[in-house]
């Protein structure tokens, strides 16, 4: 996922929003914003008629999978760096089951939603994705997904206790299990070590060390070693960074039962504040959405995992991770892969298998040692390591691990991408400089709350 991600996937919004069941009730003269609630009122309608039965025969007996010649389409975001790891996979599961082959797809990431509703609007749906949650909550809200939960209840072989909690979290929605895990990634920090070293700054693991790894302590050496067009760290609305601060500060984004946004109280919005002021009031991050990472010119930058094989490939300096930084509490977003099926396929048996393997300890090590993917399997947490190849950096790999201890799924909803689309609206003029973000997230709060309102539990 890139830095941009966040941003770039309310492209689309409609699509994630179920725009195949709403399409048919479109009024002319119907604005952008009441067709955003008639799919919202739809959907939240096919959730309460999903959550009765399992969807796309998972209620019904399957037939065997394997006894016939089957081609599945699994549709993927389409990272070049992990293509190859995917196929791999599927001729790995063709092993297993011969007279199933699985055809993948790869698809960019801005076009997910948008396309994959086009699929089932033209009656040509794939068997199943590879997913990031809020990308696909609006399917199955719109009752248009494989409820699993009836699936794992009639398979010996699936068990949700095998897996990272948050895993199953994620991918739960009103009771509905929407995919079946494959990944569970937490997002600790990398420092450039050589940077520190050469600036006479303290490491961060030095800091963790002192139990005084905080906003001030990253502050502090932020400021030793910006200038000279070095930076101390970085500040970007990817999803996986922008809520970091709310949690660390004690905030949440939306209320428990995520009916009501909560963007707006002091904890969230001066958390907020915080990462704009090191831009603009500190001048110690460089300019908004920008890391010289790779360039050597930052000191701090989140370490998504699969970034790990690349950075071996490309970095010239010396560099570890550390646990995020932390102020009332710890906090990060937990992001996890996982297969979801969809219920017009005719392919639901071999859809549910080859999601199980996909999720499966053989496909989970050849993510690790091919992109270093950390794994949903607990089975797996001891292993990877030693499968990452500890010989390489980082030196303190087993960090990713620990990161999913204080890590969190983002609150999604099937209002997610509409809501995204309005907090990145909304928040443009605050990551410019220009709007305080008390007052920005004040307005993100009452134009998101209508819209989470129709996904009330009744």
């Amino acid at each position: 996922m890139t830095s941009q991600q966040g941003t770039r996937e309310a492209a689309g919004a409609a699509g994630a929003a179920g725009a195949a069941g709403a399409a048919g009730s479109m009024k002319r003269g119907t604005t952008r914003r009441g067709w955003i609630g008639e799919a919202a009122a739809l959907a939240a309608g096919g959730m309460l008629a999903a959550c009765g039965t399992a969807s796309g025969g998972a209620g019904e007996e399957l037939p065997k999978a394997g006894t016939r010649e089957v081609t599945l389409r699994y549709i993927m975001h389409q990272d070049n760096s992990e293509i190859p790891t995917y196929e791999g996979i599927a001729q790995l599961f063709t092993q297993k089951v011969p007279k199933v082959k699985v055809a993948v797809e790869p698809i960019p990431w801005d076009d997910y939603p948008a396309k994959i509703t086009a699929m089932l609007a033209g009656g040509t749906p794939p068997d199943c994705c590879y997913q990031a949650s809020r990308r696909v909550i609006g399917f199955a809200a719109n009752g248009q997904t494989v409820d699993m939960s009836a699936l794992v209840k009639k398979d010996r072989d699936a068990k949700k206790e095998a897996f990272w909690p948050g895993t199953i979290e994620e991918n739960t929605w009103r009771g509905v299990l929407l995919g079946w895990p494959s990944d569970a990634v937490g997002v600790p920090v990398a420092f450039n070590k050589s940077l520190l070293q050469q600036r006479g700054a303290t490491l961060p693991s030095q800091y963790v060390a002192e139990k005084r790894w905080n906003w001030d302590a990253v502050l502090e050496l932020s400021r030793r070693v910006a200038g000279d067009d070095v930076y101390g760290v970085a500040v970007r609305d990817w999803d996986g960074d922008w809520p970091n601060w709310i949690y660390q500060n004690g905030g949440e984004i939306l209320n428990k039962d995520r009916t009501e946004s909560l963007i707006h109280k002091p904890e969230a919005y001066e958390a907020i504040q915080h990462s704009v002021d090191l831009i603009y009031r500190h001048k110690v991050a460089p300019p908004f959405n920008t890391q010289p990472w790779s360039d050597g010119k930052l000191a701090l930058t989140l370490a998504h995992p699969n970034s790990v094989q690349s950075w071996r490939k490309t970095l010239s300096f010396d560099w570890d991770i550390a646990p995020l930084w932390t102020k009332k509490a710890a906090g990060s977003t937990l992001f996890t892969g996982a297969t979801t099926m969809f219920k017009d396929s005719k392919n639901v048996a071999e859809a549910w298998e080859f999601a199980k393997f996909f999720g499966g300890p053989e496909a989970e090590k050849e993510r690790i040692v091919k992109n270093g993917r950390t794994p949903a399997l607990k089975s797996l947490q001891d292993e990877y390591v030693k499968i990452l190849d500890p010989s390489q950096s980082p030196a303190s790999a087993k960090l990713y691990l620990e990161a999913l201890e204080y890590s969190r799924p983002l609150p999604i909803t099937p209002a997610w991408t509409e809501m995204r689309q309005i907090i990145g609206e909304q928040l443009k003029p605050v990551w410019a400089g220009e709007k305080p973000a008390k007052d920005a997230t004040a307005e993100i709060t009452r134009l998101v709350n209508p819209l989470l309102a129709q996904f009330g539990k009744k």
